[in-house]
């Protein structure tokens, strides 16, 4: 059994196996300082469209690529839960 939890801001997943039902493996982010069970919903993507990080992974190389001025070409989306639901907000492109 799995649960994906696409979320505006925020996802997470569960999943449990078939012989043990009953014990619920969640996930765990390191957010910095601290642990979630749910990531940003944050995608980046490299220059040629092609999966490069999600969730805090996503925000903190967003940043450095920023910070060293070789941003511009990636696609990084925030809020991308947003596509997921119609009529609701477009993600933040930046």
């Amino acid at each position: 059994m799995a649960a994906i939890d696409f979320g505006t801001t925020y996802s997470g997943f569960a999943y449990s196996f078939k012989n043990e039902w009953t014990k619920i493996i969640v996930n765990q982010y390191h957010g910095g300082e601290y642990l979630t069970k749910k990531a940003p919903t944050t995608l980046l993507l490299n220059p040629d469209k092609s999966f490069c990080k999600f969730g805090f992974d996503a925000e903190k190389e967003y940043a450095a690529l920023t910070e060293d001025n070789n941003h511009r070409d990636y696609f990084f989306f925030r809020r991308l839960g947003s596509i997921l639901k119609p009529n609701q907000t477009d993600p933040q492109v930046i």
